[in-house]
């Protein structure tokens, strides 16, 4: 099963589309509360720009890997923490997300906070989405752009794809 969480009017053919206001979706159902779905059901969860919406993101992406099957991807796009017009929308409950935002799960974080969630994953791809003449600097060190370009040159967006891993 393919889900994409957060659908808004971006309807995947092939994926269960869940928002919690959008007609158009298979299932209309508020996230925060949880996904309707069995664990280890789902092999990829897809949210572009949901997120930032979310009043508690941790609690989030535990439900995400509750329902990933072992090997499944999260697929995650957010506005860049230094994208400065993202943290002015009044429906964002944070600005944006970071290089680093899902090293908690990792297990390898150099501050070790088990207490953050129990989601577990394999970070397989983060990018940063920037200005164009700047993209190949982007993705050569993402953690490199972010630590000395973003400041001058906001990125407009972030992309991990995590894989989950057992505890």
């Amino acid at each position: 099963m393919k889900i994409n969480v957060g659908c808004g009017d971006d309807y995947k053919e092939g994926y269960v589309n869940i928002d919690n206001r959008n007609k158009k979706a298979d299932i209309i159902h508020d996230i925060e509360k949880g996904l309707p779905f069995r664990a280890n059901k789902a092999d990829l969860i897809e949210c572009t720009h949901v997120v930032e919406h979310i009043r508690d993101p941790i609690r989030f992406i535990d439900e995400c890997w509750r329902v990933l099957s072992p090997g499944g991807l999260l697929h995650i796009f957010s506005p860049h923490t230094s994208q400065l017009e993202s943290s002015g929308e009044l429906d964002h409950k944070r600005s944006g997300l970071g290089v680093f935002s899902f090293h908690y799960t990792t297990g390898l974080s150099v501050k070790h906070r088990d207490y953050y969630g129990k989601a577990r994953f394999r970070i397989m791809k983060v990018r940063i989405r920037t200005h164009p003449l700047l993209q190949k600097i982007a993705d050569i060190s993402p953690i490199k752009y972010e630590k000395y370009l973003s400041r001058f040159f906001s990125a407009r967006e972030i992309e991990f794809v995590l894989m989950k891993v057992k505890k």
